[in-house]
């Protein structure tokens, strides 16, 4: 007869090893969302297919269905004016030229004014009084409102300089960090995508760990020392790698966000080294799926057939990245402490999660739950998340421009060929 197992003090089965009840929980969130990544990977197939046929117009290809039509007719011109990619290019120029002018700064800090600091223009007031009541020796400071006035000035102007030059050393600090993580580089990829898909996106404001080392010279000679240093993660992102919730209109009222990363065996295995990541499952995975679990998406396989590049087995792994509201009990299960929170309430997370395993949960770190990724369309469109492309805009006249020129090259190639007359009254 099977043993009866015993309940906790929580009424979960005490015969169970913590470290695989665990497990398990993490494996319900992990199905969760995994689930949910399905719903708003499907609820993007039709964009995607838009955003295909717009690489392709970049590029100078025609679409496979309008290839099979040409060839049916047989021998026909397959030419391609080159139309959108130059408009493409000069979309793209203009908007970088704007941006990035030489020896500018392309950001901007300025202060904010203190007539919109109410509790800073009080406290200044207060301090001005006090200082003139102290030096004029009064108590009703009605007499000596104009000294109060003029130190109020004085204080006011102190702190304006002070701010100015915090301003100008944060704005120093920036520019350095830019010019260390190429950021003017990656914005510019991001741009590109803007104007040929619609949309562009980067993410900021979280931090990465920079690893480093050097060699110091003690007295036993030269060690090598390794050297670890928060930065913050500027990056460009391809849109193709982000699925948004499906009911968002805009990034202002995305709630979730999910983040496809395809990496190398060597890549996942470096999450280890990474805080709050779970090495045990993260070795699991890699014991099950010794060749990676990465499946190309269709997506994937039409930008390397457009690009001309063999199929190959990738032998990488697929992590998806998670921003957005999640419900306490479910954070509490994956592991996230909440203090004193009330677990019924929703909280900003971030997941991280392979296949239905997560390897990663926290509560979101940024100030008010912000979600790090900044959304940005090229022409915005009513009631629609994603935007349009010049691609798009100017898919009919491409069109038109190949149509008229390839009938123009077919009855040129007609009418250069031999000339036969035939008397058909003396057949």
């Amino acid at each position: 007869m099977e043993e009866e197992k015993g309940l906790g003090p929580e009424g979960i089965s005490t015969a169970v090893d913590p470290s695989e009840e665990e497990e398990q929980q993490l494996d319900s969130l992990g199905s969760t969302l995994r689930a949910k990544f399905a719903e708003y990977k499907d609820a993007r197939n039709d964009v995607e297919d838009d955003w295909i046929e717009d690489l392709r117009a970049f590029m100078g290809q025609y679409d496979p269905e309008v290839i099979a039509k040409i060839q049916e007719k047989g021998e026909r011109s397959q030419v391609y004016v080159g139309l959108t990619r130059t408009k493409v290019l000069a979309a793209y120029s203009r908007m970088t030229d704007l941006l990035f002018q030489p020896g500018q700064k392309f950001f901007a800090i300025e202060p904010t004014p203190i007539t919109k600091q109410p509790l800073v223009e009080k406290d200044l007031t207060e301090r001005a009084a006090l200082e003139i009541m102290q030096a004029a020796e009064v108590i009703d400071p009605g007499l000596v409102d104009d000294l109060i006035a003029a130190r109020f000035s004085e204080l006011k102007q102190e702190l304006e300089e002070e701010t100015k030059k915090r301003v100008d050393n944060m704005e120093e600090a920036i520019l350095d960090q830019a010019i260390e993580n190429n950021l003017e580089g990656k914005m510019k990829d991001a741009i590109m995508e803007q104007v040929i898909f619609g949309t562009g996106a980067m993410k900021a404001g979280t931090l990465r760990i920079d690893k480093d080392h050097k060699w110091i010279k003690t007295d036993e000679g030269f060690n090598l020392i390794y050297e670890e240093s928060p930065s913050p993660e500027m990056e460009a992102v391809s849109i193709f790698d982000l699925y948004p919730d499906p009911y968002a209109t805009s990034i202002d009222d995305m709630r979730n966000i999910f983040r496809r990363h395809i990496i190398s065996r060597q890549d996942f295995v470096d999450l280890k080294d990474y805080p709050g990541f779970n090495s045990d499952l993260i070795d699991l995975c890699i014991e099950e799926y010794p060749d990676g679990n990465h499946y190309e998406e269709q997506h994937e396989k039409d930008r390397r057939e457009i690009a001309n590049i063999n199929d190959y087995e990738t032998k990488k792994f697929e992590l998806v990245e998670f921003w957005g509201s999640l419900n306490g009990y479910d954070l509490i299960e994956a592991g996230v402490d909440l203090d004193d929170d009330d677990p019924s309430m929703e909280y900003q997370a971030n997941i991280w999660f392979t296949e239905d395993k997560v390897i990663k949960a926290q509560l979101n770190p940024l100030p008010g739950g912000v979600i790090p990724y900044f959304i940005f369309p090229y022409e915005k469109n009513p009631h629609a998340f994603w935007g349009t492309g010049v691609p798009r805009m100017m898919r009919d006249s491409q069109n038109t421009m190949n149509a008229a020129t390839r009938i123009y090259l077919d009855n040129v190639a007609l009418s250069s060929g031999p000339m036969v007359e035939v008397n058909t009254d003396i057949m």
